[in-house]
């Protein structure tokens, strides 16, 4: 009988346990979240806030709504985010961030284009939270903010 190197029967065995496994590591656990965990369900009023480029880290107010409607569907689309209780660090500052206020009640939304532009990553600031968007609600998210910005 031919001897198989090692290496090759390191190989073999790596790939038969890769194929076999559900893409979780071993002692991991998916840790899934909640946007209840917060206050969104409370938000009154909407700011969007662009990157000020003079600024690094502050994020102005470009447009605000308090239409119950406009802030109903934005903490809907939020609250179809599949959350997971990760702290992230991104590799570039948010895009733009969505402050929902009420009394006594502030809740910051950091979102990023993902680098395939056809969805947003979204980061619950100071709650650990982190999720990404449909392509279905991110793209109406984007048409949200441009009607908004307009």
């Amino acid at each position: 009988m031919k001897k198989v190197p090692r290496a090759g029967m390191l190989l073999l065995l790596g790939a038969i346990l890769t194929g076999c496994s559900d893409g979780v590591p071993a002692g991991a656990v998916e840790a899934t979240a909640s946007l209840s965990e917060t206050n969104a369900s409370a938000i009154h009023k909407l700011e969007l806030g662009r990157p000020d480029n003079q600024h690094p880290g502050r994020y102005p107010a470009v447009a605000e709504t308090t239409d119950p409607g406009k802030v109903q569907q934005f903490v809907a689309w939020m609250e179809a985010v599949p959350w997971e209780n990760a702290e992230v660090s991104m590799s570039r500052p948010p895009d733009l961030k969505i402050v929902g206020t009420s009394t006594g009640v502030r809740e910051t939304f950091a979102i990023w284009l993902s680098t395939n532009g056809r969805s947003y990553e979204v980061v619950v600031e100071g709650r650990s939270l982190y999720g990404k968007m449909s392509r279905r609600d991110s793209e109406s998210l984007r048409k949200w903010i441009e009607s908004s910005l307009s």
